[in-house]
């Protein structure tokens, strides 16, 4: 059951690292985009709202009509995102500006504009805190006619088209129109539709971890317990057991391949079972055989060894020391031949116990040698 958990969990780190690893660059990736979408969106929209600013403020401008310019300066600080508005006339005059607090203490850089220059500049610049704004200046545009009395005549008669160039109209900057447009509630709003969709995410994170442990426990965990239930009843010698897990996937082909190691385990037992028996059979019938040709070198020595004392105890008195000595040779010999056949029988039965090891005095064994030979 440890190798199950610790199989689970491991599997379950490296589906949350997976996640991690696609998640991480991913969200990334998604804020980085909607930054840089959020950015040439404002700044179209900054663009946007100084040129309809510079079209609303134009009767002011020719007008001198202060509260026509302030109720126009009112409807674009109604917008969050617009910080500041500078009204100016051709001359540079300020006419009304509006600011957010904190900007009217902000240094504006300054923009040369000449009278002819009719485009509309647009920089991204950097508040005191580091937030990026829109700054965009643009012109404020009237059309003026080239010849107004014969420009007020034909627009009350018409005229012919050789007339034209005498009474068109030509456009004439009279002021300009300078807006500035924060990013920083545009970037908090992406923040928190960032955060809400990692929360999304999370939840949805979250169901799946718990969706793949059910999957992970029923398609592995299982079929695993399963596995390492069998193996301890193999283990405990019952040998029938199987592992019966259904389905085409690795783990039913692991599976499969743990019944066919049971099989080749069992056929293995059985044919060592048999050469077990057959061996212990040969063992039974060459201790038989070992017993029988004991019994059979023994027989003659003992008789040996019988007539060797009987001559020895009867004839002692009648023969010589040379006599005397040989047949107890003949005696120590028959002893060693009979040690010797207790030493092969001790031998056979080294399968069953083990013999133990001593010191041997080689000098005695040469002593020995040396008596024997020496005849």
């Amino acid at each position: 059951m440890k190798v199950l958990r610790s199989v689970r969990s491991r599997l379950m780190i490296i589906y949350l690292f997976s996640v991690a690893v696609i998640a991480v660059p991913g969200v990334y990736l998604i804020y980085s985009r909607s930054i840089r979408v959020m950015e040439s969106e404002l700044g179209k929209y900054a663009f946007n709202t100084a040129i309809s600013a510079a079209r609303n403020v134009k009767y002011g401008v020719l007008l001198g009509d202060e509260d026509s310019l302030r109720s126009e300066v009112i409807q674009v600080m109604g917008n969050p995102d617009v910080v500041y508005i500078i009204v100016s006339d051709l001359k540079g005059k300020v006419l009304i500006q509006r600011y957010r607090r904190g900007w009217d203490s902000y240094p504006l850089p300054p923009v040369k504009s000449t009278p002819d220059d009719l485009s509309t500049r647009k920089k991204i610049l950097s508040d005191k805190r580091g937030m990026k704004f829109v700054d965009i200046l643009t012109p404020v545009v009237a059309s003026r006619a080239r010849n107004p009395d014969l420009y007020a005549q034909q627009t009350l008669y018409g005229y012919t088209e050789g007339e034209r160039s005498s009474g068109e109209t030509r456009l004439e900057k009279i002021g300009s129109v300078r807006l500035g447009v924060t990013f920083a509630n545009a970037y908090a709003r992406v923040k928190r539709t960032l955060f809400s969709s990692i929360v999304i995410f999370l939840v949805i994170t979250a169901f799946g971890s718990i969706l793949s442990l059910s999957l992970l426990s029923r398609y592995l965990a299982n079929p695993l317990r399963k596995m390492a239930e069998t193996a301890r009843w193999i283990a405990m010698g019952n040998l029938k057991k199987r592992v019966k897990v259904k389905g085409s996937h690795e783990i039913s082909s692991l599976a499969e391949s743990f019944n066919y190691m049971v099989d080749q385990l069992q056929s293995t037992i059985a044919k060592l079972e048999k050469l077990n028996d057959k061996l212990r059979r040969e063992m039974d019938e060459k201790d038989d055989f070992l017993r029988a040709v004991s019994h059979d070198l023994n027989a003659p020595l003992r008789n040996i060894a019988g007539m060797t004392s009987i001559l020895m105890r009867r004839y002692a008195d009648s023969l010589d020391e040379k006599a005397k000595d040989r047949l107890s040779r003949i005696m120590r010999n028959v002893e060693r031949e009979q040690e010797l056949i207790a030493e092969l029988l001790e031998l056979s039965r080294i399968k069953t116990r083990r013999q133990p090891f001593g010191m041997v005095d080689l000098n005695e064994v040469v002593e020995q040698v040396i008596d024997e030979l020496s005849y």
